[in-house]
């Protein structure tokens, strides 16, 4: 029996000549096992530099092909999708200690095949993986029953193989078992020759250690040679002299200008000469480090042979799908509808307009709720169009609806959707569901696989990557349903949202697709380019955490339970062996290439701050990699020289006109570029649409003075601030009880009401019987969510009692001398909700009417007042940060501070009185907030005077509000909020704001 003889060199390149002298001789004489087929393709090379041709019937493949030459039993392989189903159903059966919960199953799924995997790999029977369980150590309740349901899953696992399959994961083991079997196939298979060399071998786990003796006890074989750059064993042939490639060094502030500086690196080497096939762009991981130096590269003008990895759930075809189940599992909701109808998959006839106006309005589910929903929705929106037929109205009403032949159009494409997916109403069993599935992607009602062929920007790769997925993910239904006949289900139905959970339990895989280019730049994970030689290596993303990897973490072991099972016997790898492994990948990297540039970001894809690897560190201490051969790319320079900016010099001359225009744009003056509209007729529209017989409401000139873009987008534009309607009270729905409750409670006292903390000691019993008429004028029902009734009560009730807390505060401060209350003019309430129907204000020559409600309107009950008649006003905001420029002084130097000013012109013009204060009162605390103090008692007299600050700010804010009005007039709508204000997260125009430099935070958030 030969011995296995391991030859160890660190330099792969002479591993490469050692291995395959015979081949390169042009005289193949033995079994020739490479690690992967670019080693195949590196041998060719030095096989047509030798000057050999080829071979012919060589015994020549990669570890993959293996069971070509070796053999294998009749076991027939699982495939990863009937592996994983199996699993899965194996789960749901026996591992109901802890390890089987709902909700959770999937990464419960991917660590016990992992862990099957390898313990496949090595033929590790159910007997000795329970009884390495059982071994003695400290184990908590927890462990016991996590160590039995993987015994339980692992031994009915193996029970469900037999004899006839296998893992699939076992293809070493399968091999060794077929040499036991049949020792007379293998020479006929080697064709004569009576070697192996196998070349790339980095460690003996998954099943070559028993592979390796099976061949070195094989009597057709007299030699069993291993080439490696690590250490497999003791003796046989070792260098210990490795390569010493040239090391270089990029630093960059973050990943986009790292491969960018890579690719320019790559596109000079290439401009000097330098063959693409001769450099690789090396990543620790595939995703998503590969694509995006694969990009980087095209954009350099590089060709690139990559092979792109995208996860099969992730693939638009398959999300497209997916989504018809999330849909029905959700219930139809309005956010699931709205998915669908806008999927460039799905030709379902939904239209996300008209599904949008109904699914905001309430809270729409089901697909017979919809039906109704939109049955509505047409019948008022003829409604609203024929009243603006005859003129009932100015036509506000029919603006508010789609146009009726759209909502009735999106009715028919509702009903014929329904039809097609009532089905997912129904739980069934999984094997109806597998049907359904069947006929989905057979039959194809939607049209979605032809709709893959609609290349977006003229992306080939983006059709053959959803060709693929489809065609995976119909291979993914059939293997599924091969599972279920051979080996069945517990059989109870499953509704939508179950089986949209089972089905991504297999999605796991990933769809592959080549680049086109051959002998171009190679764009690789480190595992597919290990062995490889080439002059130029770059190994990108040298980050703390990404190279080395860190050994995956898993749900089920941790580092104590996998060590445990290690000194029990079973081969597994611990920490120490995956950070061995790390290290020898590396190495590995290094010696294949003349030439190693690494590279890094300072900042990771959040912006925080990252590090270098501990690699770099290694060679940086270690003299390898001197400071002077380390490019620091500053954070100042944003444009990797190189990189091609324009196509060509139209499009320059269009860069630069962009340029000129932001530019302007930042002085934030009106212009075409910057809110201005420029045609005159649209001048003229707009001058008449607001003109003298426009009524504005103060609201509306507010919302204009705080940002005129924003007021375009709502105002002019129509665009509307959606929100999702939930269970829970709506904010509108909430002010307005709270209003109406301080209305009725208000009412309830002497007039005019005068609040002190007696009276409202007594009028407890009041403020409840308010706040429930008001909860029961809303209608029959809660305005929200039934369970949650009661505490909402309770949290508006607390509301209101604090805020009149604050009134009897406030009012008791007229009676402090200290307090400078003490010189205001008192007011008792009067009324509640005081319209204003009709207001003219003219400034500085502008000229416009407005109209509103006031709140509260208040009267004098001084006696200081000697018989004048004063009023006030207040308008109710749920809290301080309500108010104009969340209530800063600075609001009233910006012009935004506008509605208090109007409605105190509008109680003096409407009722002849003098206004002696307005401001605006926050509910949360009874603050008050922008008061004006128009009149005040003189602390000498005694008498009411006039506050002349008080009243040059009124009427400031009054010229501002004609000023406003008037470059409405002018059609100007610049982005240009006041610094008091900023930009709100909540603005309904932020998805469109033209803000130079982006949005601005408002002052205070």
């Amino acid at each position: 029996m030969p011995p296995v003889e391991c030859v160890t060199n660190p330099d792969p390149r002479a591993l490469l000549a050692q291995a395959a002298a015979g081949f390169l001789a042009g005289r193949p004489d033995c079994l020739l096992v490479l690690r992967q087929g670019i080693l195949r393709d590196d041998l060719r090379a030095r096989a047509r530099a030798a000057g050999v041709r080829g071979w012919v019937n060589a015994a020549l493949c990669t570890f993959a092909e293996l069971p070509r030459f070796l053999g294998r039993t009749p076991r027939v392989a699982l495939g990863d999708v009937e592996r994983r189903a199996l699993l899965a159903e194996l789960l749901r059966r026996h591992a109901t200690r802890v390890l089987h919960r709902p909700g959770r199953d999937g990464a419960v799924l991917r660590a016990v095949d992992q862990l099957v995997g390898e313990l496949c790999a090595e033929e590790v029977g159910a007997d000795r993986f329970r009884a390495a369980l059982e071994a003695e150590g400290e184990r908590d309740g927890f462990d016991r029953d996590r160590d039995a349901d993987l015994a339980d899953t692992y031994a009915a696992y193996l029970a469900a193989l037999g004899d006839a399959w296998r893992d699939g994961r076992d293809t070493l083991a399968d091999c060794a078992r077929a040499l036991r079997a049949d020792p007379a196939a293998l020479a006929e298979r080697l064709g004569g020759h009576r070697s192996v060399h196998v070349l790339g071998l980095q460690d003996l786990r998954g099943g070559w250690g028993g592979l390796l003796h099976e061949l070195a006890r094989h009597p057709a074989l007299d030699a069993v040679r291993v080439f490696s750059a690590v250490r497999l064993a003791e003796g046989g042939a070792v260098s210990l002299v490795p390569p010493s490639p040239a090391l270089a060094a990029i630093s960059a502030p973050d990943t986009t200008r790292e491969l960018e500086t890579v690719a320019a690196r790559v596109r000079a080497l290439l401009d000097d000469g330098v063959p693409p096939h001769r450099i690789a762009v090396v990543a620790r991981e595939a995703r998503p480090a590969v694509d995006r130096a694969a990009d980087a590269l095209e954009r350099f003008g590089v060709p690139v042979t990559v092979r792109r990895r995208v996860a099969l759930r992730e693939v638009p075809v398959v999300r497209a799908v997916t989504a018809l189940l999330r849909g029905a599992g959700d219930g139809w909701t309005r956010h699931a509808l709205a998915e669908l109808a806008e999927q460039p998959y799905l030709a379902c006839g939904l239209d996300a307009a008209v599904v949008n106006h109904v699914g905001y309005r309430a809270r729409t589910t089901g697909l017979a709720a919809w039906e109704a929903a939109l049955g509505r929705l047409e019948r008022e929106a003829r409604a609203a169009a024929a009243a603006a037929g005859r003129g009932d109205d100015d036509g506000r009403a029919a603006r508010r609806f789609p146009a009726p032949d759209t909502i009735a159009a999106a009715r028919r494409g509702f009903r014929a959707f329904a039809r097609e997916v009532a089905v997912l109403d129904t739980p069934r069993p999984l094997e109806a569901w597998l049907e359904w599935m069947a006929r989905l992607l057979t039959d194809d009602p939607w049209a979605i696989r032809a709709r893959t062929l609609a290349l977006p920007g003229g992306d080939v790769r983006i059709a053959r990557l959803d060709l693929r997925a489809w065609d995976e993910l119909a291979q993914v239904v059939a293997a599924w349903r091969d599972a279920l006949a051979r080996w069945g289900d517990d059989g109870r139905p499953l509704d939508a949202a179950a089986f949209a959970a089972r089905l991504d339990e297999l999605l796991e895989g990933d769809v592959i697709l080549w680049s086109d280019h051959e002998g171009a730049v190679l764009v690789v994970e480190a595992l597919g380019a290990a062995y490889h030689e080439v002059d130029h290596l770059f190994l990108v993303g040298m980050e703390a955490g990404r190279f080395p990897r860190r050994a995956p973490a898993s749900p089920l072991l941790d580092d104590r339970a996998r060590q445990r099972l290690i000194a029990a016997g079973l081969p597994l790898d611990s920490r120490e062996t995956w950070e061995r492994r790390e290290r020898q990948l590396l190495d590995v990297l290094l010696a294949g290439a003349s030439q190693v540039t690494l590279s890094w970001s300072r900042k990771d894809e959040g912006g925080r701050e990252a590090i270098r690897s501990v690699y770099v560190e290694e060679l940086a201490l270690g003299r390898q990699l001197p400071a002077a051969a380390i490019e620091e790319v500053p954070a100042s320079r944003v444009l990797v020289p190189g990189r091609r900016l324009v196509a060509d010099d139209a499009a320059a001359a269009q860069a630069a006109h962009g340029a000129r225009i932001e530019l302007l744009r930042r002085t934030t003056a009106p212009s075409p570029w910057n809110g201005a509209i420029a045609d005159p007729a649209l001048v003229a529209h707009l001058a008449r649409r607001f003109g003298e017989d426009y009524r504005w409401s103060p609201t509306q000139l507010e919302s204009y003075a705080k940002c005129p873009w924003a007021f375009f987008s709502q105002r002019v534009l129509r665009l509307e601030e959606l929100a999702e309607p939930d269970d829970d009270l709506d904010p509108r729905a909430r002010g307005t009880i709270l209003h109406e409750a301080l209305r009725r409670f208000f009412e309830r006292l002497p007039r005019p009401a005068w609040l002190t903390a007696e009276l409202l000691e007594d009028a407890g019993d009041a403020l409840e019987a308010s706040l429930d008429a008001a909860i029961a004028a809303q209608g029959d029902a809660w305005p929200g969510h039934p369970a949650l009734a009661a505490a909402r009560r309770t949290e508006l009730l607390r509301v209101l009692q604090r805020f009149l807390v604050h009134e009897a505060d406030f009012n008791a401060k007229h009676d402090n001398p200290r307090s400078p209350r003490r010189h205001a003019i008192r007011l008792g309430v009067v009324r509640h909700e005081v319209p204003l129907d009709d207001v003219t204000l003219e400034r500085d020559g502008v000229r416009f009417r407005y109209r509103g409600t006031v709140d509260r309107v208040e009267e004098c009950i001084d006696g200081r007042a000697g018989g004048r008649r004063f009023v006030g006003a207040a308008d109710y905001k749920t809290s301080r940060s309500s108010t104009p420029a969340r209530g800063a002084s600075k609001g009233w130097d910006d012009g935004v501070v506008l509605q208090v000013p109007l409605y105190a012109h509008a109680l003096h013009v409407t009722t002849g009185h003098e206004v002696a204060r307005v401001a605006y009162r926050s509910l949360r605390d009874g603050e008050t907030v922008h008061e004006l103090q128009l009149w005040t008692i003189d602390r000498a007299t005694g008498e009411p005077v006039p506050n002349p600050e008080a009243r040059a700010r009124l009427a400031a804010a009054l010229d501002r509000a004609a000023a406003h009005v008037a470059r409405v007039r002018r059609a100007e709508f610049p982005a240009d909020p006041p610094a008091s204000c900023g930009c709100p997260p909540f603005c309904h125009a932020r998805e469109i704001c033209r803000v130079a430099g982006g949005p601005r935070i408002e002052k205070g958030r």
